[in-house]
C-alpha cells in the first residue's frame, strides 16, 4: 500500500522520465583538396544538405593533374561500401559528382526520380509500408513524374590532348661568350603528356676582352628547335622532359683600339647543339615552373681574329648554360 502511494506521488509531482532521444543519423565528409578547389566547409555543406536523414561517410582525396583534376572517392553507408576514381577540367564539377555519389549511396532503392529530386533539394515519395503483390504498383499512390537528368558530357571527351604554351627563361652558362654567358631564352611551341616541341629565341649579353690596347665586345643570338620527350612519373605535379635542341645563329663582335688593323668581320656564323632536361613543378593547371641544364658544343663558329693579335676569341667546343623560368599553358 505504502509502495503503491510513493509512487503515485511520484507520478503526480516529478512526471514520466523523459524517455532519451536516440541519436541521429552521422554524416561525416573527409574533403583534401587544392586550395583553388572548393573548401571543407561548402562540400560538407552540400553533402548534408542533399543526404537528409541518412548516414554516410565520404572521403575524397583531390589532386591536380595536366588535364584538371582527379578524385579519389570512397563512399560508407548503410547500402555498401563504393569506390571511385573521378575526373575533371574544373574542381566545382568533381563536387557535383561527389554530392550526386552521395546520394545514390544513401538511398536504398535510387532511381532518376528519387535521386533528382534529392539533389534539387525536393522531397521524394515515400515508399509504401507493405510491399504489394508483384508487379510492385501501388495502385492509390499517384505515380511520380519521371524526372530525367541533365545528360553529363563525358570527362574524357573534354579532355584535351595537347596545350599551346608560352615560356621564358633566365639563362646562365659559359663556353660561348668570354666569361660568363649571361642572357634569355623565350619559347612558343605545343606541349602534351608525352612530348614538348617548341620553337626558341636566345640572346646572351654583351661580354667584353681585351688584348694589349684593343678591346672586343661580344654578343650572341640564335634561333632554335626543342623536342623533348616527357619521362613518365608516378606523379602528376612535376614533369620530366629530356631535350633535343638545335640553334643557328650569329655571333658578333665590335672591336676599339688605336692600332687596329686586318680585323676579322664583325659578324659570324654559330650553330650549335645540345641535350637539355628538365624539371617542371606543376603549381597551377596552367602554370609551372621550370629548370633546366643544357650541355652541348659548338658545331660552327669560327671565332674572331685581329692582325698582329692573331685569334681574340671563339666560343669553345663544349658548352653548358642553365636556365630557370616560368612556363604558361594557354
Amino acid at each position: 500500500m505504502l509502495g503503491a502511494l510513493v509512487l503515485a506521488a511520484a507520478r503526480l509531482f516529478g512526471g514520466e522520465p523523459a524517455p532519451q532521444s536516440a541519436p541521429g543519423p552521422v554524416v561525416r565528409v573527409v574533403w583534401d583538396a587544392p586550395a583553388s578547389c572548393p573548401s571543407q566547409v561548402e562540400v560538407d555543406a552540400a553533402v548534408r544538405a542533399r543526404v537528409g536523414e541518412r548516414a554516410v561517410d565520404v572521403s575524397a582525396i583531390v589532386s591536380a593533374t595536366a588535364e584538371g583534376f582527379s578524385a579519389e572517392l570512397a563512399i560508407v553507408s548503410d547500402t555498401g561500401t563504393t569506390h571511385r576514381r573521378l575526373a575533371s577540367p574544373a574542381c566545382e564539377t568533381l563536387v557535383e559528382a561527389v554530392v550526386l555519389l552521395a546520394v545514390v549511396a544513401t538511398d536504398p532503392v535510387p532511381t532518376i526520380g528519387s535521386v533528382a529530386a534529392r539533389i534539387q533539394g525536393e522531397p521524394t515519395i515515400p515508399a509504401p509500408t507493405a510491399p504489394p503483390p508483384l508487379p510492385l504498383v501501388d495502385a492509390a499512390a499517384p505515380e511520380p513524374t519521371p524526372v530525367t537528368a541533365p545528360p553529363r558530357e563525358d570527362a574524357r571527351t573534354r579532355t584535351r590532348t595537347f596545350w599551346p604554351r608560352l615560356a621564358a627563361f633566365a639563362v646562365v652558362g659559359g663556353g660561348t661568350l668570354p666569361g660568363v654567358d649571361a642572357g634569355i631564352r623565350g619559347a612558343i611551341g605545343i606541349a602534351t603528356r608525352y612530348v614538348h616541341v617548341d620553337a626558341t629565341a636566345l640572346y646572351l649579353g654583351p661580354r667584353r676582352i681585351t688584348r694589349e690596347d684593343v678591346t672586343v665586345t661580344l654578343d650572341a643570338w640564335s634561333a632554335g628547335v626543342r623536342v623533348c620527350p616527357v619521362v613518365p612519373l608516378p606523379t602528376s605535379r612535376i614533369e620530366l622532359p629530356i631535350c633535343a635542341v638545335a640553334g643557328v645563329g650569329q655571333l658578333r663582335g665590335r672591336a676599339e683600339g688605336e692600332s687596329l688593323r686586318n680585323a676579322s668581320p664583325g659578324d659570324q656564323p654559330w650553330v650549335s647543339a645540345a641535350v637539355a632536361p628538365e624539371l617542371a613543378i606543376v603549381v597551377h593547371r596552367r602554370v609551372r615552373v621550370v629548370g633546366g641544364l643544357e650541355l652541348g658544343g659548338t658545331i660552327v663558329g669560327p671565332g674572331f681574329t685581329i692582325g698582329g693579335l692573331d685569334r681574340v676569341w671563339a666560343p669553345r667546343r663544349f658548352i653548358a648554360r642553365g636556365q630557370l623560368g616560368l612556363e604558361i599553358r594557354l
